[in-house]
C-alpha cells in the first residue's frame, strides 16, 4: 500500500494520539440498485488548530520535541491531502476540498459482486453489502493489504477512542428499505455506524429488500393469461354442451310429430278393420 493512501485515517490515529484532541471522520456511502455507488469522506482535524499554535519552543518545554516533529510531518501530509488523494484514489469523478482543518473527499465507486450481491425473486429483491469495505473505502483502495492495516490500526485506538476523543461514523444508504443488519442504527433504507463495531469482523452483510415489480408484473400477467384461457376454454365447453342439448332437443320434436301421425295411421288401420268384420255380420 502507497504510503500517502494512509492520509484518511493515518491522519487521524496519528493526531488523535499525538494531540489527545477530538478529531472525526464522517463517512457516507450511497449504493444504488445497478453497483453503482457514491462515496463522501469529512475528515475533521480541527484539533489541529489549537496544537498547530504551539511553537518549537513551547513543545520542547514541555518536553514534547517528538510531538513537535511528528506535528510538523503530519502538516505536510494536510497540505497535500487532495494532491494525494487525486493521485491514488481510483473512484470516478474525484472531488477533494479543503477548508482549513477540514477535508472532504468524495467521488463515485463501481461496487463488485464480492461485497454487493442482487438476488432476485418473488416477490422481493434482495441486496446484500459488506459493511467491512468501509476500511477499504477509508484508504481509497480495493486491496485486502490496506484493510487489514486499517483494521489493525482502528483495533489499537478502538480501547482508548472515547478517552482520545475520536469518531469514525459510517453513514450507509441501501437501494431500498434495510431488512438486516447486526450494527448500527437503522433507519428505513439508510444504517449509521460506529466504524470501531467493524474491526475484527471477517464481513457483516447489510441486507434491504424491494418488491420484484418486474417479476410481480410479468407473474401477473402470466397468470391473467393463464385464467383468460381457462376462462376461454370452459366457455367454449360450455357452448359445446348447450349446441349439442340444443340439437337433441330439436331432433327429439321433430321426431315427435312423425310418432303421432305413426300412430294415428295405426289407429286409423285398426278401425277400419274392425268396421269391416261388422259390416260383414251385417250383411
Amino acid at each position: 500500500m502507497p504510503r500517502k493512501t494512509v492520509y484518511s485515517i493515518g491522519f487521524m490515529l496519528a493526531s488523535v494520539l499525538l494531540l489527545g484532541g477530538c478529531i472525526k471522520m464522517d463517512m457516507q456511502q450511497t449504493i444504488n440498485k445497478d453497483g453503482s455507488s457514491h462515496v463522501k469522506i469529512v475528515n475533521d482535524l480541527t484539533a489541529f488548530g489549537e496544537f498547530s499554535q504551539l511553537d518549537d519552543a513551547s513543545l520542547g518545554a514541555a518536553g514534547d520535541t517528538a510531538a513537535g516533529d511528528e506535528l510538523s510531518q503530519i502538516t505536510e501530509n494536510l497540505d497535500s491531502a487532495c494532491d494525494d488523494f487525486y493521485a491514488d484514489t481510483t473512484m470516478e469523478n474525484a472531488v477533494c476540498v479543503r477548508d482549513e482543518y477540514i477535508i472532504t473527499m468524495e467521488g463515485d465507486l463501481q461496487l463488485t459482486e464480492d461485497i454487493f450481491d442482487v438476488k432476485k425473486s418473488l416477490p422481493y429483491i434482495t441486496y446484500s453489502y459488506d459493511a467491512t469495505n468501509a476500511f477499504a473505502l477509508m484508504n481509497e483502495t480495493g486491496g485486502e493489504q490496506s484493510k487489514q492495516l486499517d483494521e489493525t490500526a482502528i483495533s489499537e485506538a478502538k480501547a482508548s477512542a472515547d478517552l482520545i476523543g475520536m469518531e469514525l461514523n459510517y453513514t450507509l444508504t441501501m437501494p431500498a428499505p434495510i431488512t438486516n443488519s447486526s450494527v448500527g442504527v437503522v433507519t428505513a433504507n439508510q444504517v449509521v455506524i460506529d466504524v470501531f463495531d467493524l474491526s475484527g469482523e471477517e464481513a457483516i452483510y447489510i441486507e434491504s429488500q424491494d418488491l420484484n415489480w418486474a417479476w410481480i408484473i410479468g407473474g401477473s400477467v402470466i397468470l391473467l393469461f393463464l385464467l383468460a384461457l381457462i376462462i376461454l376454454v370452459l366457455v367454449l365447453v360450455i357452448k359445446r354442451k348447450m349446441r349439442i342439448k340444443k340439437m337433441t332437443k330439436t331432433a327429439s320434436q321433430m321426431n315427435q310429430p312423425m310418432t303421432e301421425l305413426k300412430s294415428d295411421n295405426s289407429t286409423s288401420t285398426t278401425t277400419q278393420e274392425d268396421k269391416l268384420p261388422a259390416e260383414k255380420n251385417n250383411n
